[in-house]
């Protein structure tokens, strides 16, 4: 038999606590071991202590213990707890200080040190800034409200006409007509009534100050009437300016030397507003639609320059060129279309009240280059000033540059061009567009047909059908005085070297 005697020694380790008031609850590990002051026999190792006593913050630490080996904590002087303010203001989002340190915006909580006076500041834009003071008791919870008065001034409206409706953020004020008290904040003024374009801005108050909002609301059609541009760009880039037609006479008298007898006169009223393209839509403008498209030569010259006028170029290609401007911009196409049994696309009618691109109507190219208030007839007979020859350079016809293989030419007058020539190289016309006489021969919208009826036409877009489209306009190639007056008309079916195009649309509707 054989006996054994341990003797164990202990794990733990005194700690003293004392605390300052005296009463707090010690907790080690989170369990609960007594209150001060006390002696504790805790554990060795690493141990989270912590001492709290209603109205006080918490205080705590960690100690790492050696068993048999005493420690005192020195004395632990608990803070007061901080008490906890709600506060709020009428109107709420005001902004809140505490003894000069920004807290935040109403509604909050802050928690504010027991037993000391605190100054509150509460500002907000538009309103007089306002200031309490209060002293909180440890972990006590209380509320503090203040009411903001609003900074007013005296802001006087007057609006034409005199029966619109006033509205401050919002919310009517009755008349638009008065003089009213508004918060000296930013605020957003509008003034409506019916048939007009509403007028909306912020406007901010200023106390002190006497002040005038005048407002003078635009009709709609007047509005409508300022958005119009008087000149726009199309997607290939061509300028069109707008015109507004009028009633003109077409046609040439039967006394008119040259005249043919399919000018005969015609009263028209053109309504529609319509934009009309400064110059022929050139090879570079026609490759954006066509890369392949090639005008060739002419007597061994080229047609074919970036800068020269499409040609060679049917009235159905010239259609879908403009069709093609209307998708890029996303508007409807002015001309249905429809593929033939071999693929081919062929225009089978019109949209007559699309305002997408196409090819002017004969009566719109007439008076984009006839109409002439100055004129003693209101249209002029050739597109310069005065009879032939025609001024230096007027335009680009078939002349002295021309006679190696032209007969019919101006024997004084010599352009330098012997075929096309760049788009816009001549004057303008009395409206400001280029090549109306010259450089090419233009198709137009119209199918050719009899002409003339017993009353006023209104925007002809010409016969329904027929074979031939209309030509209008001299070219390089023309030089007697039939075709350079400008109530010459032609027909074709067939691209040819000397006709081109040029690019209209109507006005868009409201």
């Amino acid at each position: 038999e054989q006996a054994f005697v341990l003797q164990l020694a202990p794990a733990w380790a005194t700690v003293s606590f004392t605390t300052s008031p005296p009463g707090a609850e010690l907790l080690v590990d989170g369990e609960s071991v007594g209150l001060t002051p006390l002696n504790a026999e805790i554990l060795q190792g690493r141990r989270e202590v912590l001492l709290k006593l209603a109205g006080y913050k918490a205080w705590s630490d960690r100690l790492t213990l050696e068993a048999g080996a005493g420690l005192v904590v020195p004395r632990v002087e608990l803070e007061p707890a901080d008490g906890l303010v709600f506060i709020q203001s009428v109107p709420s989002g005001a902004s809140v200080m505490v003894s000069g340190e920004f807290k935040g915006q109403t509604p909050l909580e802050v928690a504010l040190a027991p037993n000391v006076e605190h100054r509150l500041s509460f500002f907000r834009n538009g309103y007089e800034s306002k200031e309490t003071r209060l002293t909180t008791r440890p972990d006590e919870a209380r509320e503090v409200s203040v009411t903001l008065d609003p900074v007013l001034a005296e802001v006087t409206v007057v609006t034409t006409p005199r029966d619109a409706e006033l509205f401050i953020d919002g919310e009517s004020r009755g008349s638009a007509n008065q003089t009213l008290s508004l918060m000296a904040i930013s605020q957003r003024i509008e003034v409506r009534r019916d048939g007009y374009v509403p007028y909306e801005a912020e406007f901010t108050p200023r106390r002190g100050l006497d002040q005038e909002v005048r407002v003078e609301l635009v009709s709609l059609e007047q509005a409508r009437i300022a958005a119009i541009k008087p000149m726009i760009e199309n997607a290939a880039g061509q300028r069109m300016k707008l015109l507004n037609p009028d009633r003109f006479t077409m046609g040439a008298s039967r006394r008119e030397a040259g005249r043919r007898p399919n000018e005969m006169l015609r009263e028209v009223v053109l309504e529609r507003p319509f934009y009309l393209s400064l110059n022929e839509v050139s090879n570079a403008d026609f490759r954006l639609f066509d890369p392949e498209h090639n005008a060739g030569t002419s007597n061994g010259l080229t047609l074919n320059n970036e800068a020269q006028p499409a040609v060679r170029v049917t009235w159905t290609q010239a259609a879908l060129f403009t069709n093609w401007l209307s998708a890029q911009e996303g508007i409807d196409p002015f001309y249905r279309v429809e593929q033939d049994a071999q693929g081919e696309a062929r225009v089978v009618g019109v949209n007559a009240a699309s305002h997408g691109y196409r090819l002017p109507t004969e009566a719109e190219w007439e008076w984009a280059a006839r109409r002439d208030t100055s004129a003693p007839t209101g249209v002029r007979k050739y597109a310069w000033d005065g009879e032939l020859p025609p001024p230096s350079g007027a335009a680009n016809l078939a002349d002295l540059s021309t006679r190696a293989f032209l007969g019919d030419i101006l024997f004084d007058y010599d352009d330098r061009y012997a075929v096309t020539a760049p788009v816009g190289s001549f004057a303008v016309n009395q409206l400001g567009f280029f090549d109306l006489a010259g450089n090419v021969a233009e198709w137009v919208n119209d199918y050719y047909g009899s002409t003339g009826s017993l009353g006023v036409e209104r925007d002809p877009l010409g016969p329904e059908a027929g074979q031939f489209r209309v030509i209008r306009g001299s070219s390089w190639a023309h030089g007697t005085i039939t075709e350079l007056r400008l109530s010459f008309r032609d027909f074709g079916e067939e691209a040819r070297d000397d006709v081109g195009f040029r690019v209209a649309r109507y006005l868009e509707a409201d």
